[in-house]
């Protein structure tokens, strides 16, 4: 018989279906017509890993040893016999599911698939040059990722030998002090779960479309938005749909209409956003304390003020946010932190694996890829393209302004515009809305909602000649709202 190298077990792991099969046939293996019965013996498993189908034993690929006995190698080698009965596709342990991604740019969208993609694998390393640099956009076209796994679990345990719940770990160290010295303790260790030898092994296969940032560095949104419809399109349905928040972002109106936009399309494709979940990134496990109570209400309202927008089509009531009458999406948070204890390190282990059982588990929902709905799809006006009619404006009003300071240095009656406000007004036209589309909180009382919806038109507010300057400039036309940017 010929003998499977580790290498092609591992690629074998991570292989469709199809691939699998082949190499499990061209090895000299049948598949057993009772699919939940596991191979226990090599009898029993015509082939098994470190076996042939004659009971000879061989070097285990798993392992490397030649006498090799371990439970963990032959449940690996009783799940690939069993993949398949026949040609009976209802009886493959494989689950599959889709999974769309949106979220701002440098929200973490990149990293947490590169994270999906170290959690199925361990001998994957997570690939650098694919992540966003904090700076620049990275993802440029809507991209589609297979990703694989058997769903690894993992535990802690503490220098006793006792395991470590850290579901718990709060509730157990009552204390903000004793619950960081547990959160980063040094003594403890991460061990993956040993699988019951008596069942498969789980075996997921995910297809993740990973779509460009929203509000991207280089105001290329209008652009990306009918990429990303085309390819969602060519999806069909989603199992889930994340939307991803960097949680230290504070959420401005620009920010708002962007997800009003993608909120009216997913609305438009499916009818509905019950496939929807949130995953706030760059969350500090360390400030997740329940005495912590002013980070957790922050956190709280956030979530709930974005679960409005997808909960109501686009619209944001900010009465019925303050009133709690919405019930907030799924909500998961995740530390990418790189230098992780194991206890910090397992807790962002097991919630990749939520997110991947909570994929596979939800039913697919259908997306209307007729031509009269894509159609629809394509006229819902995108809030970009207003914003580069204002932009265009107020780079305009600037220039002109400019060209006035440079002209009037001598006269003492001329509006003076200082180079700050200039700047403020350039590096501040992205987030430029219309005044009537762009209602902010602070309408309905700024003080309970501090960091929520800002308005993003920059405050020029300094001495009255450069205040005066910009008002003369932005009176030209621009429809800019009641007010120049407070932060909330």
């Amino acid at each position: 018989m010929e003998e499977l190298t580790k290498a092609e077990v591992y690629e074998a792991e991570e292989t469709p279906f199809d691939k699998i099969k082949e190499i499990y046939l061209r090895l000299g293996g049948v598949y057993d017509t009772d699919p939940c019965k596991p191979a226990e013996t090599p009898a029993e498993a015509p082939i098994v890993f470190g076996y042939d189908y004659e009971g000879s034993l061989q070097k285990c690929d798993f392992c490397g040893e030649g006498e090799c006995n371990k439970s963990e190698c032959k449940t690996k080698l009783a799940y690939f016999s069993h993949i398949y009965d026949g040609d009976n596709e209802s009886n493959r342990s494989c689950r599959t599911g889709s999974v769309l991604m949106f979220g701002k740019t440098q929200a973490g969208k990149s990293t947490f698939i590169e994270c999906i993609r170290n959690y199925s694998s361990s001998r994957y390393d997570i690939d650098e040059s694919l992540l966003g640099t904090g700076v620049r956009s990275k993802t440029r076209e809507p991209v589609q990722l297979v990703v694989t796994s058997n769903l690894p679990a993992y535990e802690v345990f503490d220098s006793n030998e006792m395991r470590i719940d850290i579901n718990a770990l709060g509730d157990k160290h009552q204390d903000p002090e004793d619950y960081l010295d547990a959160l980063n303790d040094r003594k403890t260790t991460l061990r993956p779960v040993p699988h019951n030898p008596g069942t498969l092994l789980p075996f997921v296969e995910i297809t993740f479309l990973d779509t460009p940032g929203i509000k991207d560095t280089n105001g290329r949104d209008v652009e990306h938005a009918p990429k990303i419809i085309e390819a969602m399109a060519r999806m069909k349905s989603f199992n889930l749909i994340i939307i991803i928040i960097n949680c230290k972002d504070t959420p401005s109106i620009s920010h708002q209409l962007a997800f009003n936009y993608y909120s009216k399309v997913i609305h438009t494709f499916q009818g509905h956003h019950s496939n929807i979940v949130f995953l706030y990134t760059h969350v500090d496990y360390e400030k997740c304390h329940h005495s912590n109570i002013e980070h957790l209400s922050v956190m709280r309202l956030q979530h709930k003020a974005f679960s409005q927008l997808f909960r109501c089509r686009g619209s944001y009531n900010h009465e019925d946010v303050a009133n709690a009458s919405i019930e907030p999406y799924l909500m998961y948070n995740i530390d990418f932190a790189k230098s992780q204890r194991p206890v910090a390190r397992c807790m962002r282990l097991m919630t990749l694996r939520k997110i991947l059982t909570h994929a596979v588990s939800s039913p697919p929902v259908a997306l209307d890829i007729s031509w009269s709905n894509l159609q629809r799809i394509k006229e819902i006006p995108h809030p970009d393209k207003l914003n580069k009619t204002q932009r265009s404006k107020i780079l305009e009003a600037t220039r002109i302004l400019d060209q006035r300071q440079e002209g009037s240095r001598d006269s003492s009656d001329a509006p003076a515009v200082s180079s700050k406000c200039s700047r403020a007004l350039e590096d501040n036209v992205i987030g430029a809305v219309d005044g009537d589309r762009a209602t902010d909180l602070s309408t309905y009382g700024r003080e309970d909602w501090i960091g929520y919806f800002p308005e993003t038109i920059p405050d020029c507010s300094g001495s009255r000649e450069e205040a005066d300057g910009c008002s003369d400039g932005l009176d030209s036309g621009i429809s800019m709202g009641t007010r120049s940017e407070r932060t909330l």
